[in-house]
């Protein structure tokens, strides 16, 4: 199957999972290339609204830390399971945590740990917090590429996931997510999951149900502007 075909395929499956239709310029170059007069942010927030999820945009870093404390309100978590990402470093994510004397669980915490430790923690996590490395415009998706300190279960295991971005890791489409690994003539990572919206399923009476096998709550909180604003 070529590359136009997959990518053909998924931005079907993405838009039949939509309640919404949206608009597509059919080029030879770039068959289905998505096009739209609003900005990616925007796009972002309202595609990722239509899946399940709910998206805070915020002006600067006071703001962001203040909705993410809103967030821990809400969910009254005791234990977060949360990457090891330079953004959440910025932020104080970590220092946030422990001043509200929530049980953090991540790499450096896991790495020495039994693998029946590791599973037990884990589980036991209320919140998930992550950042993610692209996010898609015309989905509402988030990009997330395994490795140590970036693991995948953060966004999947816990009920809740709570995604902290910027602005400037928004791409329009799928097309540019690709582009983006070509132009750094990098090949793609061994584990890339693009998460779009909470956790659904249609396998119990043919009713759709959300949080079944993963996340209920799909909380994204980003920083407008650059990552100049850090």
């Amino acid at each position: 199957m070529s590359r136009e075909s997959f990518l053909a395929r998924v931005r079907d499956a993405a838009i039949r999972g939509r309640a919404h239709s949206v608009q597509t310029n059919v080029t030879s170059e770039r068959p289905g290339c998505f096009v739209s007069n609003e900005s990616p942010i925007d796009l972002f927030a309202q595609a990722a609204t239509e899946v399940g999820g709910e998206v805070f945009l915020c002006d600067d870093k006071t703001a962001l830390l203040k909705k993410v404390n809103a967030l821990l309100d809400q969910h009254q978590p005791k234990s977060v399971f949360r990457w090891e990402h330079e953004l959440l470093s910025e932020f104080k994510i970590p220092e946030l945590l422990s001043e509200r004397e929530i049980t953090q669980c991540c790499f450096e915490t896991l790495k020495d740990q039994s693998f029946e430790s590791q599973r037990t923690a884990i589980l036991a996590a209320d919140v998930g917090i992550t950042s993610c490395d692209w996010a898609i415009a015309e989905t509402g998706s988030l990009v997330l590429c395994a490795k140590p300190g970036q693991e995948r279960l953060a966004s999947l295991a816990p009920p809740v996931h709570i995604a902290i971005i910027t602005e400037s890791q928004i791409l329009l489409d799928l097309y540019d997510l690709f582009d983006q690994y070509l132009a750094a003539e990098k090949s793609l990572p061994s584990n890339l999951v693009i998460n779009t919206g909470p956790s659904k399923t249609g396998d119990i009476e043919m009713k759709l149900t959300t949080g079944i096998h993963g996340p209920k709550h799909w909380q994204i909180v980003v920083l407008r502007g650059s990552k100049d604003k850090l």
